[in-house]
């Protein structure tokens, strides 16, 4: 995707958020930016979990992105890193905070149309 002129990276990212924010929302689940962090976080009591995370590189105008979105997956290989190199926030899944399976391809739907709903990106 080609990013306009001037170029606005952070603007780019706030974008990738909100539309997953909404897309998470259809699921039944509030989520939130965190200050000062990327990514899409559920509050969860006095805290907030993980449950997107947004990796972009930009060059020429062009930018190269991808989030991981957690659905349904095993946590078990985040109890052996630091995730995103942040020490004191977990994460979690849609599917853990809801309490009933939401799939990649059940997410993928809803994002696909929050993405074209926004007008960023046409089928």
């Amino acid at each position: 995707m080609k990013l306009p002129e001037p170029i606005d990276v952070v603007g780019y990212v706030r974008w990738i958020e909100q539309v997953l924010i909404d897309s998470i929302a259809e699921f039944g689940l509030y989520t939130e930016r965190v200050e000062g962090r990327s990514g899409v976080w559920a509050p969860v009591g006095s805290a907030h979990v993980k449950i997107a995370a947004i990796g972009i590189r930009v060059a020429e105008r062009t930018t190269m992105h991808g989030f991981a979105l957690n659905c349904n997956n095993s946590l078990k290989a985040y109890e052996t890193i630091i995730a995103c190199g942040i020490k004191d926030a977990e994460t979690s899944t849609i599917s853990e905070l809801v309490q009933r399976d939401i799939t990649p391809a059940m997410a993928s739907v809803v994002i696909q149309k929050h993405l074209t709903s926004i007008g960023k990106v046409t089928k």
